[in-house]
């Protein structure tokens, strides 16, 4: 049986950043009531109501200086993605594919591979480049795709609609920043089997084994 391809972004999915990222911002601007991931309800952080930071642009600069001082080093897999990936590991070819800029490449693999080993073949970097990202996703033979940011799920889903291309089937990681903005429409896009949504970590395998065995 030929092996399925499927490739996993990082950030949301496999590694643990936003508890990283709101530590950092509880600790320097001292917010009286701590920021959680729950609170983060909305892709853009400008969006968020207690967010302290205002502008997408002063975001962005103290989202770069945040990883620029290492924390992307200290980043934790998720609960149940490890497990996940070593069950998909038995019957596919994983990938990773990132946002993130090929300046943190070296970081990347080294906290990959240490929570990871040996399972991931390939790391695709975008360099913060919606489109590179989802034209990669389109253009590498993938079977499945599994990513937290809707927009991504939305867009692999118009392609399967438009029958443009053979297009791997999009997986939605559930997580509070994208159970808010447009969910009803990727819910809706669920019920007709176009998407499938991922409630947890584990979930992801139980999807791709169902489907893989039809």
């Amino acid at each position: 049986m030929k092996k399925l391809a499927i490739a996993f972004d990082c950030d949301g999915v496999l590694l643990d950043y936003v508890t990283s990222w709101l530590n950092y911002i509880n600790n320097k601007y001292r917010v009286n009531q701590l920021l959680k991931e729950e609170d983060i309800t909305d892709f853009g952080f400008e969006n968020i109501e207690r967010f302290p930071i205002k502008t997408k642009e002063e975001i962005e600069k103290e989202m770069r200086f945040h990883i620029n001082s290492g924390h992307l080093a200290e980043l934790s897999p998720y609960n149940g993605i490890q497990a996940t990936i070593e069950k998909l590991s038995e019957i596919a070819k994983l990938d990773v594919v990132t946002a993130r800029f090929i300046s943190e490449r070296d970081v990347t693999l080294e906290t990959i591979e240490y929570n990871f080993p040996k399972r991931f073949r390939s790391f695709y970097f975008s360099d913060n480049n919606y489109t590179l990202k989802l034209e990669y996703f389109l253009n590498n033979g993938y079977d499945f795709i599994v990513d937290d940011h809707p927009q991504i799920i939305l867009d692999l889903a118009k392609t399967l609609i438009e029958g443009e291309k053979e297009t791997p089937l999009p997986i939605l990681l559930s997580r509070p920043w994208n159970n808010h903005s447009r969910f009803q429409e990727l819910q809706e896009l669920e019920k007709h089997n176009i998407i499938k949504i991922a409630r947890t970590e584990l979930e992801i395998s139980d999807i791709i084994f169902s489907i893989s065995q039809l």
